[in-house]
């Protein structure tokens, strides 16, 4: 009779995997802008930050693909921070331009103000609270399981060195 966590390491969670192909693909728009600024790319503080983000997603994303405790680690770190910074943008810049961006949506959707700053509320609060639930998945017991089975069955693989 299997365990209830005994089941969960024996899955593959998809969740794992789909958190490992958005930080994926959130390393593209860096890449692009990189290739499309060319030789006029000033090492800047923008510079910086964005191909060291681009660094540790990517690297973050192929050891979650691969099951990496080290991985799972620095990718909650790196979603705490996109948490952090998604506070910052959206109370100082996007928070105050809430009813201005409705009143400007106005030409170009057929609602009501109060229903578009209703609906740009939710994708702010959604913008802030998504990497908060990312947090929560990776550091689940049950998904913590996953990872530390991989390790031992690794080190159960490797033949002891006898001298």
């Amino acid at each position: 009779m299997n365990l209830p966590d005994e089941n969960l390491s024996q899955n593959n969670p998809r969740g794992i995997n789909v958190i490992a192909l958005w930080l994926l693909v959130s390393v593209l728009p860096g890449a692009y802008w990189s290739y499309h600024m060319g030789d006029k790319l000033a090492f800047s503080r923008l510079t910086s930050v964005v191909w060291a983000y681009m660094a540790v997603a990517f690297l973050c994303s192929m050891g979650l693909f691969f099951k990496r405790e080290w991985a799972r680690k620095g990718a909650v770190w790196l979603f705490s921070i996109l948490f952090l910074w998604g506070v910052v943008v959206i109370h100082w810049l996007l928070g105050p331009s809430i009813q201005p961006l409705a009143f400007w949506l106005m030409n170009y959707v057929p609602l009501p103000q109060t229903t578009i700053q209703n609906i740009l509320f939710t994708l702010f609060v959604f913008f802030i609270l998504w990497p908060v639930i990312v947090i929560f998945y990776l550091t689940y017991p049950g998904i913590k399981i996953v990872f530390q089975n991989r390790r031992k069955k690794e080190k159960k693989k490797k033949p002891k060195d006898k001298k």
